[in-house]
């Protein structure tokens, strides 16, 4: 919800929610690390790559439903 002030919206504030920021950060973890996973042969960075990978999309689950998003896509 924005802040108000007199009826007006308040200098600095966004619209952008929990769900949304969820979204917007596990798409940061997924796509530089499919990236990297996919060009760089380096064992190291293959590892930190899947992890990221792995971390991004569990934060994309929890921004469309939380547990049950990912009991749900575990189960399929």
């Amino acid at each position: 919800m924005r802040k108000k002030i007199n009826g007006v919206d308040a200098p600095g504030t966004c619209e952008i929610e929990g769900r949304e920021m969820l979204l917007i950060i596990g798409a940061l973890f997924v796509v530089p690390g499919t990236i990297a996973a996919i060009i760089d042969d380096r064992k190291k960075v293959k590892w930190a790559a899947w992890i990221a990978v792995y971390i991004g999309m569990a934060f994309i689950l929890f921004g469309f439903g939380g547990p049950a998003a990912i009991r749900d896509a575990i189960e399929f």
